[in-house]
């Protein structure tokens, strides 16, 4: 494939421009009007004029065509689906603003894709000032000692799980960038994150790093056939996770503050908070699914929860559950099988980093979802596929850096 590099033309400015908005949604400021117009719905509408442009660009390096297919059906699905459900009175008129919702997400993995591939060493600069800002401004918390009951901040949000989003995304991201760079300032930049996602106080996200290290480690050496360096991975591993439960139970435990006594009371509440939980989805399951095939099988509509049930915004604290309330069994499968094909696209590029760590992120929000509804809310949603247009983008560049002469790193 004879590709040429792609030139700062105005479409590209408008792209670049439109992704540098994205980060500074994800990074420092979302809300523009009232918490009603966020700045990654004016990047959407921008981004959507230029899909075609974008779709056609991807398609040149192959890109997997039935990932957009099943997207677009999964799409079609829910439209048509929810407004036989409106029209029954189970959801109302909010369901649209559900669904587009998760078009801008998969519309912004198209845009990151493009930008990775074609910028590169900007696009990672980027990610790394917006990221670096972050963490002067959490340890600056620190430092003042404003850490309350729910711990730090992040400068785009101050809810709780928004924070620890953000520090839980910054990790990795920064630990990929290290590992795809050899640069050793981005491994001190991931540890500086992950002692602000501590910070945060965050179960969830405190667990979900955890277990994003333990499935990278894991997975690292399954695919590693050399036994020597298979050894060299348990072995480091093992060592990082004693370390990290050495520090964390040995500060909390024999340093008596505020912070640590925050740390105790959150933990020590998690029974409590996994049986609210699951009485909730006995709950929801009563009133919205038993006993009605037709529901079993197509749900009973985006918000239909809210709408039905609570009257609050994403009430369900489970993702997995919310889908099957929401889309029916029809509905899931069509929204997994855009996760599989994204990596088998992964494992058509053949590049191990890349597959490695979208296995990694991409279980660990599954697993992370029986405890909250990561893919609905707009940090973690965002972040994640995100992510995911950055890790096939680079994955693309990766694949044809022989054949195309693009921007180095």
């Amino acid at each position: 494939m004879d590709m040429k590099k792609e030139k700062i033309t105005f479409n590209n400015i408008i792209l670049i421009t439109s992704f540098i908005l994205l980060l500074v949604d994800l990074f420092i400021r979302s809300n523009i009007y009232n918490d009603l117009i966020k700045v990654q719905d004016i990047v959407a509408i921008i981004v959507v004029l230029y899909l075609i442009y974008i779709i056609k660009k991807l398609k040149q390096h192959n890109f997997n065509n039935y990932i957009i297919l099943v997207f677009s059906l999964y799409i079609i699905y829910l439209f048509s689906s929810n407004i036989i459900h409106y029209y029954l009175n189970s959801v109302n008129y909010l369901f649209v603003f559900y669904i587009l919702k998760e078009v801008e997400f998969f519309v912004f993995m198209l845009l990151g894709i493009y930008i990775l591939y074609n910028f590169k060493r900007l696009s990672i600069n980027l990610f790394t000032i917006l990221i670096s800002l972050n963490i002067i401004y959490g340890f600056y918390q620190i430092l003042k000692g404003s850490i309350s009951y729910y711990g730090i901040r992040s400068i785009v949000t101050h809810a709780p799980a928004g924070s620890a989003a953000v520090f839980f995304l910054s990790t990795i991201l920064l630990f990929y960038f290290y590992k795809i760079k050899d640069n050793f300032i981005y491994l001190l930049l991931a540890l500086s994150s992950n002692i602000l996602l501590l910070a945060t106080v965050s179960r969830t996200y405190i667990i979900g790093i955890i277990i994003f290290f333990g499935l990278y480690f894991a997975i690292n050496i399954y695919m590693n056939a050399n036994l020597t360096m298979k050894k060299n991975y348990i072995i480091n591993f093992t060592i990082v996770l004693l370390l990290i439960i050495i520090i964390f139970f040995f500060s909390v435990y024999f340093f008596q503050n505020a912070y640590t006594e925050t740390i105790k009371s959150r933990f020590s509440h998690i029974k409590r908070g996994l049986m609210i939980r699951f009485n909730k989805q006995i709950e929801y399951y009563n009133t919205l699914i038993k006993g009605s095939p037709i529901s079993y099988l197509f749900g009973r509509g985006k918000s239909s929860p809210e709408y039905l049930i609570y009257g609050k915004s994403l009430a369900v604290d489970n993702q997995h559950t919310r889908a099957f309330f929401e889309m029916g069994l029809f509905g899931m499968i069509l929204w997994y099988s855009v996760f599989i094909l994204i990596m088998i696209e992964l494992i058509r590029l053949n590049n191990k980093s890349e597959i490695v760590f979208y296995a990694s992120l991409l279980f660990t929000y599954l697993i992370m979802g029986f405890a909250m509804e990561l893919f609905q809310t707009t940090i973690s949603g965002l972040g994640f596929w995100l992510t995911t247009g950055l890790l096939l983008g680079n994955s693309y560049y990766r694949t044809y850096s022989e054949q195309v002469n693009t921007e180095n790193t």
